[in-house]
């Protein structure tokens, strides 16, 4: 019996891209309907609640004589917490038989093809061309256009293998071959479906950087991997159709259909045509409903294209694979395809691979030459497809070192990765462009033939406004000293000789001296000691200290340490925003930090003079603050057109001693010192 005919599939598209997907959208409706499905396709308002959704849905299923068998939301949908945990679920939509968010019933299927909470990337991958890649995706497969291998995968960490006594073996009651292997070996490998418990990144799943993801069905028994599995479905040119996982923490046994005894009755079902869907509403093979997502299209059946075997790729060759920019290099590949289908396509990626950028070059060619104009550390990479849109790939690291006699500017901390790892790679999209068309490179971990930072630190990045610099983005990221201070070390090969060594600061987190101190050395020699950024520049203040140095051994290595006389705890680690290397004869990039006004302070009888005059007749975003030498204010004095004139007289009855005065021009903040006499 065909379970899809007369059986009704909801079609919900977000209105607000519904017209740029208009045509995925119909093409979808029309593949539904030649499977046997009847197919309703509503528009619905991009500010839909929850519970509005929910309704709908119900209203479609309570229809009289017809059988309604699930829903697809495409476009970006509300997620609703279930009633009996208050975790975020898909599973509150199966419920048709009511109360709201209960998910005790399930009566039908729903999943989404959605971005919703997916972080994307820069580039051409907006939220409609990534829709579109999905829908395309699962038209190629319902139509044989795209083939991957009938290999089912299951892969587990060692405290978790007793979730698969029997080793994955009855994934042969469904598909013709079994494999143990970790999933992102899984994914380039190509197969029908993945079955993986394991912790939130040990698997590895999120390092692909938005390769085609070449499993069909991926299910993800991590906590928290909701996100990870939301992306699978939107790899570049990839195979994935659904994939399931959990918004928090989940258990073992979460999705998983493999070795588990009571699941015997859904794998017969999908062995036998059902889609996973209906498999799932008829036995609800997971242990999970109060966290599960479902990403993808539930209306789908396994193995519904024919097998293919993915392409191979036997080599990358370069001619040179380590230099100074501007680097030329010269690869070329081999590659082969184990069913002896010609490989059709060749994409050619010399800066990495990230899934958002173009390739440098596609077509049929095997050879490419490209130069290298930024030091960073690369990983070429070359992409082959053969005619059904599998794929494999191989990559080749290229190093590249500073240009001589060109600055070098560095982005501290920056790209974030949300932990203490330091991409070693180039990131397309990475590098900071400033306000005068300077570009700074993002951060990256040490590496043999090109710059970096001997990743033993922390990397962060916070918000706000950050005085003194119109490039907040250089101040808001940094590097920091490990609880263990052995400090921040960079390692950059440069030709001996002179240069300025510029070190940006802004302390974010503190609005005390004394609070963070810092010992700064190059080449081995002391350039500062006991270094307070709000002592130099105030708090949230970005500013730089310039060093002159001498280059003996072609490399340069910096080195900022926590001083042992710094407060204990995070605030007091060392920390580095942007660092520029400038050689001489060279130009700074000196806007970074804005031009000083005319700002004057000096004893006069027995009182301080203040004057400050910034070319304005009016200012309503200036003022003067005088702070004594422990910190604390005294007097602030609001620029006005007298004050811009003739200066203003204060202290009259404050003590000798040394006085801090600070003056505020929009975002620009100077300081001086000043001692009173008497």
């Amino acid at each position: 019996v065909n379970e899809r005919a007369g059986s009704i599939v909801a079609i919900m598209v977000n209105d607000s891209i519904s017209s740029l997907i208009s045509n995925e959208v119909n093409r979808f409706k029309i593949d539904l309907e030649n499977e046997g499905y009847t197919t309703i396709l509503r528009e619905v308002s991009k500010s839909v609640k929850a519970e509005t959704l929910w309704n709908m849905l119900r209203r479609e299923y309570s229809v009289p004589g017809r059988f309604m068998a699930g829903a697809v939301l495409i476009g970006k949908f509300p997620t609703e917490s279930n009633s009996e945990t208050g975790e975020k679920t898909d599973c509150v939509y199966w419920n048709m038989a009511g109360p709201y968010k209960n998910t005790n019933t399930l009566n039908i299927w729903v999943s989404r093809i959605s971005t919703q909470g997916l972080s994307l990337p820069r580039g051409r991958m907006d939220e409609v061309s990534r829709l579109k890649e999905a829908l395309d995706a699962n038209h190629r497969y319902r139509t044989g256009l795209s083939r991957l291998p009938h290999t089912g995968y299951w892969w587990a960490l060692p405290e978790f293998m007793d979730c698969y006594p029997k080793n994955g073996a009855t994934i042969l009651e469904m598909l013709p071959d079994s494999q143990f292997l970790k999933p992102i070996d899984a994914i380039q490998k190509g197969g029908e479906l993945l079955d993986e418990t394991s912790h939130t990144t040990s698997h590895g799943i999120g390092n692909l950087w938005y390769h085609p993801t070449q499993i069909r069905f991926a299910l993800l028994t991590s906590c928290g991997q909701s996100q990870n599995a939301q992306e699978q479905i939107f790899g570049r040119g990839g195979g994935c159709v659904l994939s399931v996982g959990a918004t928090q923490t989940t258990y073992t046994g979460a999705f998983q259909i493999i070795d588990d005894r009571s699941d015997s009755v859904f794998r017969f079902q999908l062995a036998n045509g059902e889609s996973f869907g209906s498999a799932l509403v008829t036995q609800y093979a997971f242990n999970d409903r109060y966290r599960a997502m479902f990403y993808g299209d539930l209306s789908l059946r396994m193995k519904m294209a024919a097998a293919n075997r993915v392409p191979s790729v036997s080599s990358i060759t370069a001619n040179v694979t380590a230099g100074r920019a501007p680097l030329t290099v010269q690869f070329s590949t081999s590659a082969t395809d184990p069913d002896g289908d010609p490989i059709s396509v060749y994409e050619w990626w010399p800066e990495n691979y990230c899934g958002v950028n173009e390739p440098a070059l596609s077509g049929t060619t095997t050879s490419l030459s490209h130069v290298y104009r930024v030091p960073h550390l690369y990983k070429a990479e070359v992409l082959v497809k053969d005619s059904y849109g599998a794929c494999g790939w191989l990559t080749k690291d290229i190093a590249v070192a500073p240009e001589p006699g060109k600055p070098l500017r560095i982005n501290c901390g920056f790209p974030y990765t949300g932990s203490s790892t330091l991409t070693s790679y180039y990131v397309p999209f990475g590098d900071y462009v400033d306000k005068d068309g300077n570009t700074w490179l993002h951060d990256q971990s040490y590496t043999n033939g090109t710059w970096g930072k001997i990743a033993k630190d922390n990397q962060l990045m916070l918000s706000g406004s950050v005085a003194n610099t119109e490039d907040d983005s250089l101040f808001l990221s940094y590097a920091r000293d490990v609880s263990a201070k052995t400090g921040i070390e960079y390692k950059i090969p440069l030709p001996d000789g002179a240069y300025t060594l510029r070190l940006g600061f802004a302390d974010m987190s503190n609005s005390e001296v004394g609070k963070r101190i810092m010992d700064i050395s190059a080449e081995g020699n002391v350039l500062e000691n006991s270094f307070d950024i709000v002592a130099a520049f105030g708090a949230k203040t970005a500013g730089f200290i310039s060093k002159a140095i001498e280059l003996k051994d072609g490399m340069l290595d910096i080195l900022i340490k926590t001083s042992a006389s710094s407060p204990s705890g995070v605030s007091g680690y060392a920390i580095v925003n942007c660092i520029e290397i400038v050689p001489q004869g060279s130009t700074f990039s000196e806007k970074s930090i804005l031009a000083e006004p005319e700002f004057n302070v000096h004893q006069q009888l027995n009182v301080l003079h203040l004057s400050l005059n910034n070319g304005s007749k009016e200012r309503d975003d200036a003022d003067i603050a005088i702070y004594s030498i422990r910190g604390q204010l005294l007097q602030r004095i609001v620029v006005n057109n007298k004050i811009l004139a003739s200066g203003i007289d204060c202290g009259s009855t404050w003590p000798c001693g040394m006085y801090y005065v600070k003056a505020r021009v929009g975002k620009r903040l100077f300081m001086k010192s000043a001692v009173l006499v008497r």
